[in-house]
């Protein structure tokens, strides 16, 4: 689903690439990926707090669309 986005995306020019697959997996990591080690790495094996977990994200979407514009 995230793909066929990504490539309405890129065909109306909001984001720029030729492989939408490769963009997926590029957002996927900055952001999913990237929430799911700061949970599994939190040290005290507590949850990561949410605010740091929202911040991941955000930065992510921000890397991506930096990249991706």
């Amino acid at each position: 689903m995230l793909e066929e986005r990504f490539a309405q995306l890129a065909a109306n020019g909001t984001i720029r690439t030729a492989d939408p697959h490769r963009a997926v997996q590029h957002f996927t990591a900055l952001t999913v990926l990237l929430a799911v080690d700061a949970l599994r790495d939190d040290g005290e094996g507590s949850a990561a707090a949410e605010s740091e977990i929202l911040a991941i994200i955000a930065d992510g979407v921000d890397a991506f669309l930096r990249a991706y514009r």
